[in-house]
């Protein structure tokens, strides 16, 4: 579960042929308007990647390589390093939305929920429609056994990307487990 939560987190790092962005691109706003009136999943899963691939594609081409060597090292069993990289990136590139998003789906595999927290927080700033944070909120606080809480972000990933599977699929789980409100 966890490795399917970080391979949702991270998106696809490895999609070429896209200009250098990051969450301040403007073909955001087309992108996320037709990833909400995407019919199913498979309709959505290519804009999904484009969007995960625009957030990761940083105009510093040093912090972009920074990153890979840190998702590197992390796979490679070296969680802290990886989180060493992540620090020193983002120290010098603190708007980078999905560089915090790296190092809070990291702080997560670590069972470092609090840290996970406040970085998503960062993201959410600066990227208020990142539905993969959305979702590990909603991942971070089942592991906490907040199950209330968990649903609402849930729900708010769900609400910029409809089809999202994961999300649909935990969403379903936790209403079920919840049950009727009185």
């Amino acid at each position: 579960m966890k490795r399917l939560v970080l391979l949702l987190a991270l998106g696809l790092a490895g999609l070429p042929g896209l200009a250098l962005a990051d969450q301040n691109s403007p073909k955001l706003v087309g992108l996320f308007e037709q990833l909400s009136k995407a019919p199913d999943a498979e309709t959505a899963l290519p804009i999904e990647q484009v969007i995960w691939q625009t957030w990761l594609d940083f105009p510093d081409e040093e912090a972009r390589s920074e990153v890979q060597r840190a998702y590197d090292t992390f796979t490679e069993g070296r969680p802290y390093i990886a989180l060493a990289i992540l620090d020193k990136v983002l120290a010098k590139h603190p708007n980078w939305a999905e560089a915090w998003n790296r190092r809070a789906t990291y702080n997560y595999m670590l069972g470092r929920y609090d840290a996970s927290i406040r970085d998503v927080m960062r993201v959410l700033e600066l990227e208020p429609k990142h539905f993969g944070a959305l979702s590990g909120l909603g991942a971070i606080y089942i592991a906490l056994g907040d199950d209330d809480k968990a649903l609402r972000y849930y729900e708010q990933a769900l609400a910029v990307h409809p089809n999202m599977p994961s999300a649909q699929e935990q969403a379903e789980m936790l209403r079920e487990r919840i049950g009727p409100a009185i």
